[in-house]
Formats: structure tokens, sequence, C-alpha cells
């Protein structure tokens, strides 16, 4: 459902306009050098983890799925497809996205995930400089990325 709404290519996008806004924000939680590293660390691992559940999504929808085949047409087919390319999974990893989300949740505690979510919202919202984020997007935005976590912890603890 959530990768109806936003493809890997949308968030991609959103993340690095949030990010920038972040970074140039000199009144955001990203004041200190220390603060803007863990942001490019964190950002990169959702990405990462963002990719990791598309793959199990398509492998439970391909499991799903009948041999009927789609009622799309293949130029639709190919965009969805290109929007959704995975860039960040290494080989190993597209053959186990169970591990990416497992050492994502290991690495990254929920509450830390929630803060550094809401800072970035923060930064977006408050940011008095030239570079804007379209902000209608924020919200829906940061409840996608709260899903991801979500989903991520649910599944890092069965």
């Amino acid at each position: 459902m959530l990768f109806q709404t936003f493809n890997l290519e949308d968030i991609r996008r959103e993340m690095q306009q949030w990010i920038r806004v972040a970074l140039i924000n000199d009144q955001s939680a990203y004041e200190q050098g220390k603060a803007r590293k863990n942001l490019m660390e964190f950002s990169e691992r959702v990405l990462t983890l963002a990719e990791a559940l598309y793959v199990m999504n398509e492998k439970h929808q391909s499991a799903k799925q009948n041999n009927s085949g789609s009622l799309l047409p293949d130029q639709v087919i190919e965009s969805i497809r290109k929007s959704n390319e995975l860039k960040a999974l290494s080989k190993l990893e597209k053959s186990n996205p169970e591990m990416v989300i497992n050492a994502f949740c290991k690495t990254f505690s929920y509450v830390y995930c929630n803060c550094e979510i809401w800072d970035l919202l923060d930064a977006a919202v408050t940011n008095k400089n030239e570079y804007k984020v379209y902000k209608p997007n924020l919200v829906l935005f940061c409840q996608i990325l709260l899903a991801f976590i979500r989903i991520a912890n649910i599944f890092s603890n069965k």
C-alpha cells in the first residue's frame, strides 16, 4: 500500500530535499556537525530500508499473484519498474532483505528513528531559507517514513 502512494524514486527525492533543508536551516536540530553526520548516516540507511521493504513487498505480491498477467500496458509497467529501481541494496541484500531490516532495527532504536524523523520535519517546516520543500507533502512523507520504521520494527521483533 505504501508503495502505491510513493515509489522509491519519490522517496529518494523527498529525502534529499528534506536533508538539504535540514542542513541549510541554521535553526534546526542539525546545527552541530555530529548531528549532521548522524542525519546523513540515518538517511542513507532509511533509503536502504525502504528498498528492502520494497523487495519484501514485491516477493509477497508475486507469491499472491496468479498467472493471469497484468492489465497494465507495457509502457506503464516499464515506467513503474524504472521508478522503483533498486540503487542502495547489494546483491546479497536484494536476496535477503530481512538482513537489512534486522540490521537497521539493531542500529537505530524505534525512539531514535521517531526523534530523527520529527527533527527532519521540524527543520523542513521552520526553514526560512530560499530553498523550500513542497509543504503539502511534508506530513504525508513523515507518516510514510514512520510507517516504514513501524513495519521494520514489527518484522524485526518476530
